[in-house]
């Protein structure tokens, strides 16, 4: 992902008809799709993009979340721990709070890693959440858990 690739995708004609396409239907998106786009801007390094936080917006404030599958969630959180603003992204991860305290014990160990270390790195401190993550990590047999 070089920035000349990304300079060059950002103007492809056919990238901007996909973004123009994706920002007109993301209410109708389902929580896994919203979250796929969120992941997808973050893994090319294009959060600057609008969409990307109309995304997050999309995800957030629709109640797409109370329907979002573990690995959908942690895919959102990984992908917004970035968003600068402090105040903006603590309170994305407040919404993000609420499926991962209410269903985390049904994570697989792998969105259970992903979604602690982007609570971690969004520097969401809502114990709650730690809480249910060390839940769920407790109840995985002890032959996942061996270090790799």
């Amino acid at each position: 992902h070089g920035t000349g690739d990304q300079r060059s995708l950002k103007f492809d004609s056919r990238w901007m008809r996909a973004m123009r396409e994706t920002e007109a239907n993301l209410v109708s998106l389902t929580a896994r799709d919203t979250a796929n786009v969120l992941w997808s801007l973050a893994t090319l390094d294009l959060r600057s993009e609008s969409l990307f936080m109309e995304a997050a917006d999309a995800l957030c404030g629709s109640g797409k979340l109370s329907v979002c599958d573990p690995v959908s969630v942690s895919k959102a959180a990984w992908a917004l721990t970035t968003v600068k603003e402090r105040d903006r992204r603590l309170g994305i991860f407040n919404h993000l709070a609420v499926p991962v305290v209410l269903g985390a014990d049904a994570y697989p160990l792998g969105a259970i890693t992903m979604t602690c270390y982007a609570f971690a790195k969004a520097d969401h401190r809502d114990g709650d959440v730690y809480e249910a993550l060390s839940s769920s990590l407790a109840n995985h047999p002890l032959e996942e858990l061996r270090p790799i």
